[in-house]
């Protein structure tokens, strides 16, 4: 018997919840909204089409109708300053950076180098040292030198010793036909860019790569008046590999050597051209008082568009 009222008491919760669930609806609406629903979910879709059809109908954008800094007249005529032959070799274009004047420079003081260190050091050199050979350096040879030089960078071993080795698996003959191997070592040890004995760090403007300085600023006037750069130019950060001892040597991770010299340089856009550079030795750098007060950034672009 309680089953029996337990099953109406569930039929009428089931009637009552049936009648209260569809209540208040009218069912004659129902249609139309269908309808509705239906004909603006076409609309959409046609809207939509034509979306992409006006994305279809591609037009070309030109430069006149944006808006961006001004450009400037340019006034200059770009490109070398000297006269060009067409017989012209890469030596010869090497030799024009390689001039006279900054050969004379290298030269003289490698020579005054290698004489201070051997009279220093007379009482410590051996009767077998190298040292004991050594005689005056000339302009021929030192380029001869510098062309070594330069080859390491397409010839890559993983020391100076490996370059001079007999060795038939690492032999370079061009290296013993160019220089004896123990002349190499001397011009290697005792290359030179300042007299130590005349000059002083603090009779320079930046002290710290004062023995480069002569040679750094030849370098500059050398590549500015060779050649007048186009309208387009960018200041670009470098970093030149150097992991020695050094109080300015830079550490940047994002960098593919990471550890180096670290440089500001004023290039053209297109070609890549170097106009002008700055070495950057942290706070002792020296850019022109005007951007004092600026970021590193804008020093560094501001000082080398001011020297143009």
């Amino acid at each position: 018997m309680a089953s029996s009222s337990l099953k109406r008491y569930i039929d009428d919760l089931d009637s009552s919840t049936e009648d209260e669930d569809f209540e208040g609806i009218d069912t004659s609406e129902a249609g139309e909204t269908e309808e509705s629903d239906i004909e603006s979910s076409s609309e959409s879709t046609d809207s939509g089409d034509d979306d992409i059809g006006n994305a279809r109908d591609w037009c070309e954008i030109t430069a006149s109708g944006l808006s961006g800094p001004t450009r400037f007249p340019f006034t200059s005529t770009p490109g070398v300053t000297f006269p060009v032959n067409i017989n012209y070799t890469p030596l010869d274009i090497l030799e024009m950076f390689l001039h006279s004047n900054l050969m004379d420079i290298i030269v003289k003081e490698t020579n005054n180098y290698a004489e201070q260190e051997r009279k220093a050091n007379r009482a410590k050199i051996s009767r077998c040292s190298r040292s004991k050979k050594w005689i005056p350096t000339n302009d021929r040879e030192m380029k001869l030198f510098f062309g070594l030089i330069i080859l390491q960078g397409i010839v890559r071993k993983p020391n100076q010793a490996m370059y001079c080795s007999h060795r038939r698996i690492l032999h370079t003959p061009v290296y013993s036909k160019v220089m004896p191997v123990y002349r190499f070592i001397l011009l290697f040890r005792y290359l030179h860019f300042c007299n130590n004995e005349a000059e002083k760090k603090d009779d320079f403007p930046n002290p710290k790569p004062w023995k480069l300085y002569n040679v750094i600023e030849n370098l500059r006037k050398i590549f500015c008046n060779f050649y007048v750069l186009e309208r387009d130019v960018s200041v670009d950060e470098s970093l030149m590999p150097y992991k020695g001892r050094l109080s300015w040597k830079q550490y940047i991770p994002i960098k593919r050597a990471r550890f180096g010299i670290k440089f500001f340089m004023l290039c053209e856009a297109e070609t890549g051209y170097i106009c002008d550079f700055i070495i950057y030795t942290g706070n002792s750098t020296v850019f022109n008082q005007l951007y004092t007060n600026y970021g590193l950034s804008t020093k560094s672009s501001n000082h080398s568009f001011s020297k143009r």
